[in-house]
């Protein structure tokens, strides 16, 4: 327990200071790239909406708390196409869900990085419930710890963002490369300070079950 404790307060205070460091950042918007918003997707179900993520031809990723349990939901495609697709994974010990991705699209494997820099910029597209797709460009991104949904320690993605609304839970974090490094999952502070799970541990839990990546 004591630990956690410890965790706890190096986690408070790496952000503390990552603050002080982002008051002296360009914080001005810049749009995602073109790629970036092709593999965004509205997911949505009688009990809320969000942001997915498409993988490849298999497989779309969201946040746990965007299903919510359901075992379908809505997909919307940014170039129109509307599905209802079934959910085929929702983990138990982290905040991400994988669904079923039934397009007629033959969509490309995404590239991965595992190597999250520190001050990295970074963007994402959400579907906020304005229901328009808009970027936010994580200005910085860092790796912490704190207790997961399951009281375990977690490794999360942190980032101190720009034009982050709500909607964005499940949308993907790309580096300038195009290469998905993370999937958002909370924001607090007033969307001040956001953060989400490392595709390296989706991509680990994954590896235990027949929805390998």
């Amino acid at each position: 327990m004591a630990n956690k404790y410890i965790i706890v307060f190096i986690s408070i205070f790496t952000i503390s200071v990552f603050i002080k460091l982002y008051q002296n950042v360009n914080t001005e918007i810049q749009p995602c790239n073109p790629y970036v918003y092709s593999r965004s997707v509205y997911v949505g179900n009688n009990r809320g909406n969000g942001t997915g993520v498409i993988l490849n031809s298999k497989y779309i990723l969201t946040a746990k708390h965007v299903t919510n349990g359901q075992g379908m939901v809505i997909v919307h495609r940014q170039e129109g196409e509307v599905g209802v697709f079934p959910v085929i994974y929702e983990s138990s010990e982290h905040d991400f869900s994988l669904i079923a991705n039934k397009s007629n699209n033959k969509d490309s494997v995404i590239k991965f990085n595992y190597n999250i820099i520190s001050q990295e910029r970074a963007c994402s597209v959400g579907n906020p419930t304005t229901g328009s797709f808009i970027s936010a460009n994580p200005i910085m991104l860092f790796i912490s710890w704190g207790l997961g949904p399951s009281g375990e320690i977690d490794k999360y993605t942190m980032f101190l963002p720009g034009g982050v609304e709500a909607g964005f839970s499940g949308s993907g974090i790309f580096n300038n490369k195009d290469e998905l490094l993370s999937i958002v999952t909370w924001c607090g502070m007033g969307n001040s300070l956001c953060g989400g799970i490392p595709i390296q541990t989706v991509k680990l839990e994954l590896a235990e079950t027949k929805f390998k990546l």
